[in-house]
């Protein structure tokens, strides 16, 4: 790749066919080059003049046949790049030859084979998350249908608390199950691209609370607020509320609940980044250091890999009082501060 790289750099050399000329010119002109230092050196240059002109004459015939030919010899290249961006823009695969065995020949046979078998996983996973929606419309829309009929009864708490979040939850799985249905038919193989918004950092974070505050294993966990509330942000409101839901909802089912809950956010330069620290009774702390306790669990591995895709980070690690979570993400700009709290 070193001369690949170089020849690169050159700003006459942008055209690859124009690379291979560059080195068959260099090469096939130093006898050239040769016989007209030999005739000068010579001084044979006057009389054999008609050397010269025949040998310049021949060069340039030969030099523009050469680019001719090695345009076309490069074509297998192009074809490749075609089929891909073709591939790429409408889904259809390109019928690439694959009868040449030269290195352009393979090149195309492996492209063709490995476009085959990508054109293979996406189907199956197009039928496999038709069927997952399916799946998962229905029973969200039957449920939301059967929590509108019991919240008009006025059951006591927590019971009320509970059917609004199940309300919330069937509202939500619904219309992600119909986006992701909408998007297949498109041909889509996700969900929409997600929009950034600005938002505060209170308004951002309290649904996320005041939803798993409805839980009565919450009602004696205290949730500490240290995050500058009028901070205005511009981020995608949807993942960060995700992450949020998640890491809760892992300590929802934890077998050691904490006692505490700290909540901490801000910015950095173009950073907006959470710290959640959670607090355990003294009378677990010493528990926790000696069992294989890992605040990361599989779901939050998955939301993980989500916010890496975004260019962002979640990780954690064991504190003395307890464990953290810390979140960042970045190329989320901080637009500015409320004059007055509430102020939207």
């Amino acid at each position: 790749m070193y001369l690949y790289d170089l020849l690169c750099k050159w700003p006459f050399l942008k055209g690859y066919a124009g690379k291979f000329l560059f080195v068959a010119f260099i090469g096939t002109h130093i006898p050239m080059i040769g016989l007209i230092f030999y005739l000068i050196i010579a001084g044979n240059i006057q009389d054999q003049w008609a050397i010269v002109l025949v040998v310049f004459f021949f060069t340039g015939f030969t030099t523009a046949a050469t680019l001719l030919a090695i345009h076309r010899l490069l074509g297998p290249v192009r074809m490749a790049a075609q089929g891909l961006n073709s591939y790429r823009a409408s889904g259809v695969k390109p019928q690439l030859p694959r009868q040449y065995e030269d290195e352009a020949g393979l090149l195309l046979k492996d492209i063709d084979r490995t476009i085959s078998e990508l054109d293979q996983i996406i189907t199956s996973h197009h039928g496999t998350l038709t069927r997952m929606a399916q799946f998962l419309n229905i029973p969200s829309r039957s449920i939301l249908l059967m929590t509108e009929e019991l919240l008009p009864q006025n059951y006591p708490q927590p019971h009320s608390s509970y059917l609004k979040n199940i309300q919330q939850i069937s509202l939500r799985q619904m219309n992600f199950a119909e986006e992701m249905l909408e998007n297949l038919q498109k041909g889509k193989m996700a969900i929409s691209t997600p929009v950034r918004q600005v938002s505060r950092l209170d308004n951002l974070l309290e649904p996320v609370l005041q939803f798993f505050a409805n839980d009565h294993k919450f009602h004696n966990i205290q949730v500490e607020k240290a995050y500058p509330r009028d901070e205005l942000i511009f981020v995608d409101l949807i993942l960060i509320q995700q992450v949020m839901e998640t890491i809760l909802g892992q300590i929802q089912i934890r077998s050691i609940l904490p006692e505490k809950v700290i909540i901490n956010g801000g910015k950095t330069d173009d950073h907006f980044w959470l710290i959640l620290d959670i607090l355990l009774p003294k009378a677990d702390q010493d528990r926790l250091s000696s069992t294989t306790f890992t605040p990361i669990t599989p779901p939050i591995k998955l939301i993980q890999e989500v916010v890496e895709k975004a260019d962002g980070f979640i990780d954690a690690d064991l504190t003395p009082e307890g464990y953290q979570y810390r979140l960042q993400m970045p190329h989320v700009k901080i637009v500015g501060k409320l004059t007055t709290a509430g102020e939207d």
